[in-house]
């Protein structure tokens, strides 16, 4: 079984393809036809719904994050 190359879609590209969803094209032969996970489009599926946007959050801490507490683990001397 060979791995498969992760591959990357434009938010035009997800936003066609659950338009398809929405006027009533099935799930599985969307998933079928674009060579998808079920998974993947189920993500951009609730992604569209909470959001309208396919911007993905990123999970990372940003320079404006309030700083972390203290570990209870962690000794400082």
């Amino acid at each position: 079984m060979t791995k498969r190359q992760r591959r990357s879609f434009s938010k035009e590209f997800k936003e066609q393809l659950v338009q398809l969803y929405t006027s009533g094209k099935p799930r599985a032969d969307i998933i079928k036809e674009y060579e998808l996970t079920s998974s993947t489009f189920d993500r951009w599926v609730k992604q569209y719904r909470d959001s309208v946007s396919f911007e993905e959050k990123d999970k990372r801490r940003g320079t404006n994050s309030p700083p972390r507490p203290p570990n209870c683990f962690t000794q400082t001397y």
